[in-house]
Parts: structure tokens; C-alpha cells; sequence
């Protein structure tokens, strides 16, 4: 056979070349579980041999494609896969389609795309395909050997030594990017840099970023909005038709302002280290002083996102007995499949939104055959859910900056998996992640992240609002929105009523309404609209 590396910016923990003769030179179980444990870097290894082909897709892989063809050719982006289906044949799945249109981005099932005989490929997996045809698949992202917090972060930030490229992390503020970024600043000095983006209000606007960085001695630049406007809304739109995207990312203004070659996110550390459980950021060292109500809301959420949950039928039935009493629009499911399906669709175990059940149980018996994956595991659903979504919607931009979520490199990936999650995590989901930061910056996290509040300028002070450009697009778009919904509609079958009502009410709220009166939820179901119909339209 003959092996073949696709690299889209990386690998970084060994050059391409290191990569294959790794491969070749070991059995696939001693490759896959060295690249659980060490890689870093969006990339697939691609081993061929006539009609048959293997693929080892990294853990930082951000998304790609296959058809139902006989090929075994993969598609980094959507339109790409799509040019492969006469124009005559591509249909749109009614019940996925009305999902994405409803759902943000990160919640789009796994596997099934919006367009029939499309389906996604997923990180930290290797598939055999025959002649197009997957043969067999399995997840390896588990099988890393165990490590600390501390120890995955300093090896996440070496992995970067040698790039001689400038790194820069999307600094909000919060406890993720600070840890990456001080490990960063501590492996590799000033090449690292912080930067943020001037929107707000919110919680991690671009001003507390910074006023919590300074805290932390830790310089951010921040980035005016308003100067890279025009070329953030073009790429947006460039994106736009070959991929799904997130239209009010503020990766857009900082690849469009050109301050950096390497781009990393802290985004999905939460995913990685916490799976489900929330935390109180704000405390000042263990979040009780919270109020009672809040806290006993944060253990009752977190307990089934402990390991002795997912192993207990019993807690198990109790939940799926007890929650739909309290919320009329889920249902409870304690089966195999129930646990995991629950995470797709509410990010909590065995608790089903009643009107996405049977679509969502029949993707989880799809990701169940894959091997590794069959059990009820949050840890694993979670990372094939969140992170696979969250990391294409933001990862495979083209563009010469390369967007990565290191929480889905080896190092991390493996020490979210081995984590032990008990009864102080219910408590203190994060622990760790707080207590590096304390060390390495000699001060205390939680009380400057709390103190930088009150440097928060007034929400008049902003010129430029969290959701401002998604607005600016969906107000030039809007002349040609009830066209765009139309072009939708047409690729729809007659029986899709549903959707199509979903389709035709936000058309109407669209033109009815000024852009700046419609809720965010519109807005950004409008966006999702707007993405499909530039994907078809370039591929028609």
C-alpha cells in the first residue's frame, strides 16, 4: 500500500515525513495509540491500495466529507463533495435540514448532513472504504496514555517550537485561554501572543479581556471591529459557499486584520475537560459562595456527567423518569442508546427533546458502529458531538491563517478522557485548570477574572456589537433572503412540510421586520439559511 499525508497546517508534533515512516514503520493499533496520546495539528493519513483505501483522520481534524459514490475519494469541503452528485440528484434531508436550520452549528448531528448521501467525517477515527464504501471505522481517540493537566498543556505548547510561524491564542478572558496561553508564553516566550476583538457587551467582551490579562501580567492587543469590517463580512461570505460556518465568529476579524500565521482557540477546552458539567469561574477559590439555588442547580446538572452515572442504570432511569416531569418538550430514555442520544440533542444523558427522538437515536445507532463507541460514554459522544461540530465550523477556513483548537490534540484529548470525574468535580469541574493558572502566573485567576469586571466599559462605550456583522450580512442579504429560501425549498421533498413551514416563517419574519428588532435566535437561524443557499448556489 502506498501511504499519503493530507495536511491542512499541520501536523506540528513531527514533520509530514516522521509522520508516515511512524506509520509504516508500526503496527496501526501502536500508530493509533501514539497519535491519541501526542499528535497536534489538523491532518489525515490516507493509506491506498488499489480499490481499497484506510484514512486515520487526527484528533485536530476540523471536518471533511464523503459521498455515496464508488470512489474513495474525501472532501475537505462541502461543496467539493457535492460536485460529485449530478445537480439532478442532490436533495436535502427534510428532518436534518430543519435541525440545522433550528440548532446553533455545534449541535448539527455528527454523521448526517443536511444533504442526502453526504456524510461527515469525524476526528481521532480510522475508516477502511472499499470502492466508496465504508467497510470499517473506530474511534481511537480513548486510547492515549494517562497524563495531568499540567503535563498536556506544557505538551500541547511544545508541539508549536518549531514552526517558525507567528501563534497567536483568541483571547477572551476566561480560564481556557489563559491556561493555553500562559503555557504558550512559557514554552515559547514572546512568539505567542493574546489578541482580542473589541465587541461586546457580554461576559468575555474584548475589554474585560484584556483588563484580566493585564491582571495576570499578560499583554492582549486588542483588535478594532469596525477597521477589518468589510473584509471580515468577505470572508464570512467566501466561506460561506464551500462550508457550514459561524456567521459572528470573531475569528473573522483577527484573520482578516493579518496579525498572525497560527490562530488557536480555547473554545473547546470546555468540551474536552468538563464534558457536560458547569462551573462558577467567578468564585474566588471552590464556588460556594454562590447562592444555595444556583449551586444545588450546578451538582444536580453535573452528578450525570460523573463516571459512576454513566455506569449506574439505575440513576440512570431515575432521570429519565424524574426530568420530563419538571420540562414538557423532552423525554426521558435510559437505554444504551438513550444516554448517548441524549447528549446530541440536550447535551445531558438519556434526555431527548420529544420532537427530534427518533432522527436523533437513529444517528446514534449510526456512531455506534463504529468500534470503540458502542457504550454509554458521555466522554465519547461529547467529543464526537461538540467537538467534531465546533472545530469544522470554525477549523477548515481557507484562508493562509489556520484555525486550531489544541483541546483536541493528543495531549488534551487523552487527559479529558482518562480524568476521573467523582464528587469534587461536581463541585469544581475545573479545578485543575485554575490551579496551573495560579501557579504559572503567581496569582489567583478566579479573584482577577472577577475583579476585571469593573473595568468593563459601559454597553454605550461599545462601537461595535457582539452580533454586528452577522446583522450587516443578513441586511445586505436581505433583498434576495425570500430567493435564497426559495432555492432551499426547491431541493426539498413534497412531504417536508414541517421544514418548509420553519423555511417560509423566518422568511417572513426577515422582510416583515428590521433586521436590528429580530431576535438573535432569528438571526441566526436566518444565517444558517443564507449559508445552505450560497452552498447550493455554487454548486449549482
Amino acid at each position: 500500500m502506498t501511504s499519503e499525508l493530507i495536511i491542512n497546517g499541520g501536523p506540528y508534533h513531527k514533520s509530514a515525513t516522521q509522520t508516515k515512516i511512524a506509520y509504516e514503520n508500526s503496527s496501526l493499533s501502536e500508530y493509533l495509540r501514539e497519535e491519541a496520546t501526542s499528535s497536534a495539528g489538523d491532518y489525515v493519513l490516507g493509506d491506498f491500495d488499489g480499490e481499497d483505501a484506510l484514512y486515520v483522520f487526527s484528533p485536530g481534524f476540523s471536518g471533511g466529507y464523503v459521498t455515496d459514490s464508488n470512489n474513495n475519494k474525501i472532501h475537505r469541503d462541502l461543496c467539493d463533495a457535492l460536485a460529485e452528485i449530478p445537480s439532478s440528484s442532490i436533495k436535502l434531508d427534510p428532518i436534518i435540514t430543519r435541525r440545522y436550520i433550528n440548532k446553533n452549528l455545534s449541535m448539527r448531528t455528527p454523521i448526517t448532513t443536511p444533504f442526502c448521501g453526504i456524510t461527515s467525517l469525524l476526528p481521532a477515527c480510522y475508516y477502511e472504504m472499499t470502492n466508496g464504501k465504508i467497510q470499517n471505522r473506530m474511534f481511537y481517540g480513548d486510547l492515549g496514555s494517562s497524563n495531568s493537566f499540567e503535563t498536556a498543556i506544557k505538551s500541547t505548547a511544545q508541539k508549536l517550537k518549531n514552526t517558525n510561524k507567528s501563534i497567536n491564542v483568541m483571547y477572551s478572558g476566561g480560564a481556557d485561554s489563559t491556561a493555553l496561553l500562559l503555557a504558550l508564553k512559557q514554552e515559547l516566550g514572546d512568539v505567542a501572543t493574546g489578541i482580542t476583538i473589541d465587541r461586546g457587551p457580554s461576559s468575555n467582551s474584548g475589554h474585560r479581556a484584556v483588563s484580566t490579562g493585564n491582571r495576570l501580567n499578560l499583554d492582549i492587543k486588542l483588535i478594532e471591529s469596525k477597521t477589518y469590517e468589510d473584509q471580515a463580512k468577505e470572508l464570512v461570505l467566501k466561506n460561506a459557499k464551500k462550508n457550514f460556518v459561524p456567521f459572528n465568529s470573531p475569528s473573522w476579524f483577527i484573520i482578516s486584520s493579518g496579525v498572525t500565521d497560527i490562530l488557536l482557540s480555547g473554545q473547546n477546552f470546555d468540551a474536552a475537560i468538563k464534558i457536560g458539567m458547569r462551573h462558577n469561574q467567578t468564585g474566588t477559590n471552590l464556588p460556594l459562595d454562590i447562592n444555595i439555588k444556583k449551586l444545588i442547580k450546578y451538582i444536580a446538572t453535573n452528578v450525570q456527567f460523573m463516571d459512576h452515572y454513566s455506569e449506574s442504570q439505575i440513576l440512570q432511569l431515575i432521570y429519565a423518569l424524574l426530568i420530563p416531569t419538571i420540562f414538557t418538550d423532552v423525554s426521558g430514555d435510559s437505554s444504551k442508546f438513550g444516554h448517548n442520544a441524549g447528549i446530541l440533542s440536550t447535551r445531558h444523558p438519556n434526555i431527548i427533546k420529544e420532537a427530534e427522538q427518533n432522527s436523533i437515536i437513529d444517528e446514534v445507532k449510526k456512531m455506534h458502529k463504529f468500534k470503540n463507541v458502542n457504550g454509554r460514554s458521555s466522554k465519547k459522544m461529547n467529543f464526537l458531538g461538540y467537538q467534531a461540530n465546533a472545530s469544522s465550523t470554525g477549523g477548515n477556513i481557507s484562508h493562509r491563517v489556520f484555525l486550531h483548537h489544541p483541546a483536541m490534540w493528543g495531549p488534551i484529548m487523552t487527559y479529558g478522557f482518562k480524568k476521573k470525574r467523582g464528587v469534587k468535580e461536581v463541585i469544581d469541574p475545573k479545578k485543575e485548570v485554575y490551579a496551573y493558572i495560579n501557579e504559572v502566573s503567581k496569582m489567583n485567576f478566579r479573584r482577577a477574572y472577577k475583579k476585571s469586571a469593573k473595568d468593563m466599559p459601559r454597553n454605550e462605550s461599545y462601537n461595535y456589537p457582539k452580533y454586528r456583522l452577522g446583522k450587516t450580512i443578513l441586511r445586505e442579504k436581505k433583498g434576495v433572503f425570500e430567493e435564497t429560501v426559495q432555492a432551499v425549498i426547491d431541493y426539498l421533498p413534497n412531504d417536508a412540510e414541517n421544514c418548509i413551514e420553519d423555511l417560509d416563517h423566518i422568511n417572513e419574519l426577515v422582510n416583515e421586520q428590521k433586521i436590528g428588532d429580530l431576535s438573535n435566535k432569528t438571526i441566526s437561524s436566518a444565517h444558517r439559511i443564507l449559508n445552505l443557499g450560497l452552498i447550493i448556489e455554487e454548486t449549482a
